[in-house]
């Protein structure tokens, strides 16, 4: 019933009770009552007490484990500590290391750049030696040079007094005085011996083995041109008395070119050596062999013709004449260009070196360029009074010309006038409008 009811007894109540159990009249229900309470209290004490140990056994062990935790930790921490000693002092190390590997390095540098200085001052020292060196030899040599002109001079003073009588052994002391040193007076003085000699050659005889001379005396009539051939070793020569002649280097005369009926105003020689052209007042020109055979003759011109001359390849001929035309032929006499221009006499005809331009020059002061074709490439328009003159330069992109008024002129070609206008020139480009109305591109 009381458990029905939900009664409680505190500890205090079993506690004051139970001494009185024994003496006092009370139900069992109630004995019973209070006795469970006693039961149900001690329970409850018991459980308190386990659960009190079981906390501070709990508590304990955490404490424990805390402070073997702490421990631990404290060991790790140390560990750590340890390890990071040990680190700085292999860092340490590690720098002590570099900084001996770097002193190391700027020792050797030090020692390369001392090397090198010292391998750089044997150069220069060398260089200096060299120099000196060659100084002295440039020195010695020049003294030797001095000493020997001074005696080539003596000895060229020394031939210059010997009477006429005595020219043989003149020219001996002077020639010797000109191997050892060709200057000036030495140079002058043995030609001037030689010449005298040769003025006076008649009081020798014609035999004189004095002489090196060469009298090509057969001509008749004044001579126009005289020319070597291209291997040296003949001479041609063209006269007014209307013959071309062929020497040899001895004097002797190899062939009589004869067939023209006027004055020979030139004669060449092919590039090859083998052939000869000649020109003529006749107004006809002439191919002939060695032998002074006539191959081929050309008689387009009207005027008389005043040079003839090969190609550089020594296909063609080339022409100039008073009737004002310049003609290029091929060597069978077939005519190719007639170059008719000019407003005079032509006076000059050339191939330009690679003998693909010809250039023209006349008497109406004009300079013409064509091509192969007979085209004019350019009039070279200027002077005032007839061109005497007119060649191209090493490049071939130049020409020069020279006139009796008193001027000579530097002419571009057309190539190198368009090479100019490419790189050089100042003038302004077209405008775009330009380009698109002539439809060039633009640069």
């Amino acid at each position: 019933a009381f458990n029905t009811r939900g009664a409680k007894l505190t500890r205090e109540n079993v506690d004051y009770f139970l001494p009185y159990l024994p003496i006092v009249n009370i139900s069992r229900e109630e004995a019973m009552f209070i006795e469970g309470a006693d039961r149900k209290l001690k329970a409850a004490r018991t459980r308190t007490r386990v659960t009190v140990a079981t906390f501070i056994f709990a508590l304990l062990s955490l404490t424990a484990w805390a402070y073997v935790s702490s421990k631990d930790a404290e060991r790790q921490k140390e560990i750590a500590q340890g390890q990071t000693a040990l680190a700085l002092t292999k860092d340490s190390l590690a720098q002590v290391r570099a900084q001996e590997a770097e002193a190391s390095q700027t020792q050797a540098l030090l020692a390369r750049d001392s090397m090198a200085g010292a391998l750089e001052l044997a150069d220069s020292l060398g260089r200096m030696a060299i120099r000196e060196r060659n100084l002295a030899f440039r020195q010695a040599e020049l003294a030797k040079m001095r000493s020997l002109e001074s005696h080539a001079t003596f000895l060229a003073g020394e031939a210059s007094k010997l009477p006429r009588s005595e020219m043989a052994k003149a020219l001996r002391i002077a020639g010797a005085g000109y191997g050892m040193s060709a200057v000036p007076f030495v140079s002058r003085t043995l030609a001037t011996l030689f010449y005298t000699q040769q003025a006076h050659s008649r009081s020798y005889g014609p035999a004189s083995p004095l002489y090196y001379s060469i009298d090509l005396a057969e001509h008749i009539g004044g001579i126009n041109s005289a020319v070597f051939s291209p291997g040296g070793d003949l001479i041609l020569t063209a006269s007014e008395d209307g013959f071309a002649r062929l020497w040899d280097l001895e004097g002797q005369l190899l062939a009589d070119l004869d067939g023209h009926t006027g004055g020979v105003n030139s004669a060449g020689f092919s590039p090859g050596g083998d052939l000869i052209v000649t020109a003529s007042s006749d107004r006809t020109v002439r191919l002939w062999d060695l032998d002074g055979v006539t191959l081929v003759a050309f008689t387009e011109h009207e005027g008389a013709v005043t040079s003839a001359v090969f190609s550089p390849s020594g296909n063609h001929i080339l022409t100039a004449s008073d009737d004002g035309t310049a003609k290029l032929w091929d060597l069978d006499g077939q005519l190719l260009a007639d170059l008719n221009e000019h407003m005079g006499a032509v006076t000059i005809a050339m191939f330009s070196p690679r003998g693909d331009v010809i250039l023209t020059a006349s008497e109406d002061g004009t300079a013409k360029l064509w091509d192969l074709e007979g085209q004019l490439l350019a009039d070279l328009d200027g002077h005032t009074y007839r061109v005497t003159a007119a060649g191209f330069s090493p490049s071939e992109d130049q020409i020069l010309t020279a006139s009796l008024d008193g001027t000579a002129k530097v002419w571009p070609t057309p190539q190198r006038i368009y090479e100019w206008l490419l790189n050089e020139a100042k003038i302004p480009h077209l405008t775009k409008e330009d380009s698109i109305t002539y439809r060039i591109k633009p640069r």
